[in-house]
């Protein structure tokens, strides 16, 4: 589906800051394991190597401390504009789609706000947010939908947000998924967003504005995609994971009995 920013974060070197996008954009939207603007110089950063990767036999995630970690990528006219996205300047066009995805494992939920990934400092563009148990997607500024009890913590969640580009008065023109399944809006404004002109760097992991605070949590594979992604290749990037395939069985002792849960994968047009 070629997206223009893939950060795989497979790297295992401690020492190496860089983290290589391996989509379209190419070198000039390799990341950086860095900290929030607001903290100290020695903060955390995001450690590699942390944790198997839910997608790649060998491969590992990333860990985000919950306080500082963030990654970075540069962005602005010349540079990287597509992530915007905005076809000219610096401001985001608000008629041009896209998709953010991601793989996480959340270790606590917050009581306020974390960022997950996008583009907030000052004002926001495109942003993907948890709030309490619920996940909120920003496609644009003062355009939101948020679902709740679409996340919980000890396990991995592939959560794909999609924006059509139609920017209509309505929640009709996003869609959020988890685990390849859609999600039922519960919250949201029912306004077209305003494009905003951006003032820092994309980030993973937190946010360089507000009040949010950082993720705390395991991260792989998160990508940016300059269309809609339709719910049939959400669902195909799901089952093509090693999370889908190799399904976590928790055994529980109760009274002379053992009780096994899972979660299946939903499979369209079957059982």
């Amino acid at each position: 589906d070629n997206p223009i920013l893939w950060m795989r974060m497979q790297e295992s070197d401690p020492s190496n800051t860089t983290v290589t996008n391996s989509g379209s954009l190419g070198s000039a939207a390799n990341g950086t394991r860095s900290y929030m603007e607001n903290k100290g110089a020695g903060s955390p950063i995001p450690t590699v190597g942390a944790i198997p990767s839910p997608t790649k036999t060998g491969a590992t995630g990333y860990l985000f401390d919950g306080t500082s970690s963030i990654i970075t990528v540069p962005y602005n006219s010349t540079t990287n504009q597509a992530l915007i996205p905005a076809t000219s300047g610096i401001t985001q066009n608000m008629s041009t789609p896209f998709s953010m995805e991601v793989w996480v494992y959340f270790l606590t939920l917050p009581s306020n706000y974390y960022d997950i990934a996008g583009s907030f400092r000052g004002v926001y563009q495109s942003l993907l947010e948890v709030n309490g148990n619920r996940l909120c997607f920003y496609p644009g500024y003062a355009k939101y939908s948020c679902y709740t009890g679409a996340i919980t913590t000890g396990k991995w969640l592939h959560i794909v947000a999609t924006y059509t580009g139609q920017n209509l008065a309505a929640t009709s023109d996003t869609a959020l998924y988890v685990n390849g399944v859609a999600q039922t809006v519960d919250a949201t404004t029912a306004v077209a967003a305003t494009g905003q002109a951006v003032t820092g760097p994309y980030t993973i992991g937190g946010s360089n504005g507000g009040s949010t605070s950082a993720f705390p949590g395991y991260m792989s594979e998160y990508a940016v995609y300059s269309t809609a992604l339709t719910a049939a290749r959400v669902q195909a990037h799901y089952m093509a994971s090693l999370e889908a395939q190799n399904p976590t069985v928790l055994a529980t002792p109760g009274d002379r009995v053992v009780n096994l849960t899972w979660t299946a994968p939903t499979i369209s047009g079957g059982t």
